[in-house]
């Protein structure tokens, strides 16, 4: 058997996993990349967090299971509960135990990766590093498995985006990334532009960082353009502009509602619809659909359609009916939501700040808009809004440069020839 051809046994951490209620980016990657691999015979262990859902009154405990081929390892603690009214005792109380329960919590994926190399035979482990889940494994000790690091959004960087954390946690969690990723034997991201962004970021000078997509977290539809077009849920007449995203900063909505006024006044038949789940913001509004509705005059409030979170077969439902898809995140490293609608044939407008400059090609395949310039967003969003034969055309590119650069064939290639390569390196030093 060779290199190429030998089944490989994979430990991937990932601080979430779906059906994990927390699940998001990392959780859909790991998902996606540990069944690709199960597909092709790949033994693919995933060491995660146990959900804190109860059943029947009982709080999980470590479990072990089979999901379609994939080890899954849910290991506790579980995270801390955020308590619903800020009071100092509870709150420093929280910090005390968190900060406990994270440690031995990530203690608890190092023995049980050295577990699974003596019993199993590891022949590579994979970790993101956002919270640094690998930090206390020892790898010096395991110098020919490779120790893959992949850049997906650092924590420390996510902060500075949109805060939530006290900064001492940031400068902590800043210092345990980067010693995390020092620790690795090779580094991996999902976009160059991203991984350029990250290089700065992280002060990571000249060290290599391979550039591999995220493969598909969604079956490929083969005809989407000819699917549901006619019917438009939440309008009568006009075009249909989507989002899709949590409701928040992070998510650039906000951007997305200050152009609003600008682009009804040219087309003042057109629907906003918001698909995701409602996120409480910074500024202390009751939701996040209540803080958007106050950058928008009253008298537009009537064009705008929340649906809170959505299954993907509905989300999917959603995106064949949009007449145009916008994403204007701040800052997003692979949306799977840009892939979901470039799959479907769908005009995009995304943000130049992060992978979805690499995945509409440089605005071959979508329009690009530098974040948080409401005015050039608005503006994007009129022009297409107002020529039918240009979305067109944009959906046709986005949906055959999907087709070709991110199915899963070509990425699930990619990754198994970067994990051979990094398990060359390692067993040859």
């Amino acid at each position: 058997m060779t290199n190429a051809t030998k089944k490989l046994k994979i430990a991937i951490l990932s601080i979430e996993y779906p059906p994990d209620p927390f699940s998001a980016g990392i959780g859909s990657y790991t998902k996606a990349i540990a069944n690709a691999l199960t597909a092709q015979g790949h033994k693919v262990h995933i060491i995660t967090r146990a959900p804190a859902l109860e059943v029947n009154g009982v709080l999980p405990i470590d479990s072990v299971t089979n999901e379609n081929g994939v080890t899954v390892h849910r290991l506790t603690p579980l995270r801390p509960d955020i308590p619903e009214e800020f009071e100092l005792k509870k709150v420093l109380a929280l910090v005390s135990s968190s900060v406990i329960g994270e440690l031995r919590y990530r203690h608890k994926i190092s023995r049980t990766l050295q577990k699974l190399i003596k019993t199993k035979g590891l022949d590579l482990i994979e970790a993101a590093e956002f919270m640094a889940d690998g930090i206390f494994y020892p790898r010096r000790h395991h110098k020919k498995i490779p120790f893959i690091v992949r850049l997906h959004t650092p924590f420390a960087f996510a902060e500075k985006i949109e805060a939530h954390a006290p900064e001492p946690m940031r400068q902590l969690m800043a210092w345990l990334e980067k010693q995390h990723i020092n620790k690795a034997s090779h580094l991996s991201a999902p976009s160059g532009r991203s991984a350029e962004v990250f290089r700065e970021e992280l002060s990571l000078g000249n060290r290599t960082i391979k550039i591999i997509p995220n493969p598909p977290n969604f079956q490929v539809v083969e005809d989407s353009q000819n699917q549901d077009k006619a019917a438009k849920p939440h309008q009568e007449a006009g075009q249909l502009v989507l989002f899709i995203g949590r409701i928040s900063k992070w998510k650039g909505v906000d951007v997305l509602c200050r152009s609003m006024e600008s682009v009804l006044q040219k087309h003042p038949d057109t629907q906003f619809c918001f698909v995701g789940a409602d996120h409480i913001p910074v500024e202390g509004f009751p939701t996040g659909r209540e803080y958007l509705k106050s950058l928008v005059k009253e008298q537009f409030h009537k064009h705008m359609t929340f649906t809170g979170y959505l299954q993907k077969a509905e989300v999917q439902k959603h995106i064949r009916m949009a007449d145009l898809c916008v994403l204007p995140s701040r800052f997003d490293n692979f949306p799977y939501t840009c892939l979901e609608a470039m799959i479907h044939g769908k005009a995009v407008i995304g943000s130049n700040n992060g992978g979805m400059k690499d995945m509409l090609a440089d605005g071959a395949a979508g329009r690009l808009y530098t974040p948080p310039d409401h005015e050039e967003l608005a503006q994007h969003i009129i022009e297409l809004l107002s020529d039918s034969e240009q979305r067109e055309a944009l959906g046709r590119a986005a949906r055959a440069r999907a087709l070709e650069s991110y199915n899963n064939d070509v990425v699930l290639e990619q990754t198994l020839a970067f994990y051979h390569h990094a398990i060359k390196e390692c067993t040859a030093d």
